[in-house]
């Protein structure tokens, strides 16, 4: 019975193994974007910016289906990843400082593995829906969206995004060669013309290397949860909470009451750009360019 019992156990631990094994240099997550909700006259201000939308990104803005829920956001689209803005009511609830955080799984259908990972965490409760993505009359399998519901809030949520395969397949959208989701591939498939594709090529922004959170003592207490279970690594980091993964790490500062949760975002840029130049967009949003570095803040000073 006890050698049935180790078998069994070694099994076990070589499945789990398995599930988390990982290529080397590509994490089983990612950070695929994060979403702010700014004042209308600051998204205003970002749409009339010729240095966002002909130099800095891809600039996009749109109304979004799918067959529950629709939002209107400003899409900042870069190499690898993209910064969502709204203005308030953008989306249901939202109000000035909202803030998000979406992950992507690496490995298309890996979303199980980590959801049987998030329901093991003491005193949580995972949630996982489908989202079905509304394009023309076509209604698409888009994505399984899985999360804790203490970060399923308003004022600050998170989630992993499990991709469909039917959508890959329908948005032509290009896998790494060895099978897996790629937020380059992701973002480009947008770009489709050859007009396109090279205005897409010229852009700056290429990456996201660091988020800053102000969160308050429960957000703080599950996000940690949340990220150490997708894989991050944590230390104490300039008094702060650092999570480490790759390349990115999330900042996180724990306040009473705050109000935009995600403050700074640090962009990485395909071209060096001299000299130091700040745009200012309005009252909660202000960008500093230099060198291979952007640096968003938001929030009022």
């Amino acid at each position: 019975m006890k050698s049935t019992t180790l078998v069994v156990s070694i099994a076990a631990l070589v499945f789990a193994v398995s599930l988390w094994a990982q290529t080397p240099g590509q994490p089983s997550v990612e950070l695929n974007h994060v979403y702010v909700t700014l004042q209308k006259g600051t998204i205003d201000s970002i749409a009339k910016s010729a240095f966002i939308s002909e130099q800095f990104s891809m600039f996009e803005q749109e109304t979004i289906k799918t067959v529950t829920e629709s939002w209107t956001g400003t899409y900042l689209m870069g190499w690898r990843a993209y910064l969502e803005l709204f203005a308030p009511g953008g989306s249901e609830g939202l109000t000035d400082g909202s803030s998000g955080i979406g992950f992507s799984a690496s490995r298309l259908g890996s979303g199980g593995a980590i959801k049987r990972k998030l329901d093991s965490l003491p005193g949580e409760k995972t949630l996982s829906d489908l989202s079905r993505k509304v394009e023309g009359k076509d209604n698409i399998p888009w994505f399984d969206s899985i999360r804790l519901q203490s970060l399923d809030k308003v004022a600050f949520s998170t989630w992993l995004m499990d991709f469909r395969s039917d959508y890959i397949k329908f948005r032509n959208i290009e896998l790494t060669k060895d099978g897996l989701f790629d937020r380059h591939g992701y973002n480009a498939s947008r770009y489709t013309t050859s007009e396109e594709k090279k205005a897409f090529e010229s852009r700056l922004f290429n990456d996201l290397s660091e988020v800053h959170l102000e969160l308050d003592a429960s957000e703080s207490v599950s996000f940690d949860k949340f990220v150490t279970a997708l894989g991050y690594s944590v230390s104490e980091d300039r008094g702060k909470k650092a999570y480490h993964e790759g390349t990115f790490t999330f900042f996180v500062s724990t306040l009473p009451n705050p109000t935009y949760r995600i403050r700074k975002v640090v962009c990485t840029l395909k071209r060096a750009v001299e000299p130091r130049t700040e745009y200012r967009f309005g009252p909660d949003a202000r960008l500093t360019v230099e060198g291979h570095t952007a640096i968003w803040i938001f929030g009022k000073d």
